[in-house]
């Protein structure tokens, strides 16, 4: 560890390198890789002249603002025609893990990559999730948190749908920024159900409120406002959307944000 630079080497047998940050990086700045997958007709030649596209990315920017960071970058990524056909709806939770898979580490190819050219937040935006088993989707995080800077995963970045994009740009930020931060390590503020999670469900972070019972009083629960709030009714993309200072301060110092 070189205690000037921050820098640690990391020496694995494993196939793929692993990302290691030390302690008190804090960053400000997330890039995104954005893979379209169908998504309601975006075009990645044309997203800078889509009114509705940056409409959601204005208000993502301005969710994160309120964790003092800010979306840098976002750059469209190749996605075959055929695997756009055959994932622009999602039906299963494994197809889910098979569309991330697709995903790919932005340093791979270059001749001189930037140290932090892999840490990009992979965003895969597909039609819809119609699910077999008949439950609903809006977006999912691979895994929580994520692996940062490991491309080509079943657990590699966050998928969401795009069914409310035009309708409702607003909603739509909301569900992708929502998935986003469980990537960088925010659980849900509360849960609706108890399962043998292997690191548990309850959120650690004390400055976070919970609802002692969601399901009955969902619109005055004290975390209804919060990002992580655990359900997402159309009508509260229209609610003033909080971060708390600890759920910032878990954002910011993910490895993904610079």
């Amino acid at each position: 560890m070189e205690e000037e630079t921050g820098i640690m080497q990391v020496q694995s047998e494993a196939d793929r390198l692993c990302l290691a940050r030390a302690e008190g990086r804090e960053g400000t700045e997330l890039d995104v890789a954005l893979y379209l997958f169908g998504a309601s007709g975006l075009e990645p030649d044309l997203l800078s002249i889509d009114p509705d596209f940056q409409a959601a990315l204005s208000e993502m920017r301005r969710l994160f603002e309120l964790a003092g960071m800010t979306i840098d970058d976002v750059t469209p990524r190749f996605v075959a025609d055929d695997l756009i056909e055959r994932y622009r709806i999602v039906r299963s939770v494994e197809e889910i893990g098979e569309v991330l898979s697709f995903t790919e580490d932005p340093a791979e190819g270059l001749a001189d990559p930037a140290d932090d050219a892999s840490l990009v937040l992979n965003l895969v935006l597909i039609d819809d999730f119609v699910l077999t088993d008949g439950s609903e989707l809006l977006g999912r995080s691979g895994t929580v948190p994520g692996p940062a800077g490991l491309h080509g995963t079943p657990y590699s970045g966050v998928v969401a749908g795009t069914s409310a994009l035009r309708d409702s740009p607003e909603y739509f930020a909301l569900i992708v920024v929502h998935e986003a931060a469980h990537f960088l390590g925010l659980r849900h503020t509360t849960e609706l159900f108890d399962d043998a999670f292997p690191f548990g469900r309850i959120d650690p972070i004390s400055d976070s409120p919970s609802c002692p019972n969601v399901g009955a009083m969902m619109e005055i629960c004290p975390d209804y406002t919060n990002l992580m709030f655990p359900l997402a009714p159309p009508e509260r993309s229209q609610t003033t959307i909080t971060i708390t200072d600890q759920q910032a301060w878990v954002l910011r110092n993910n490895p993904l944000v610079r």
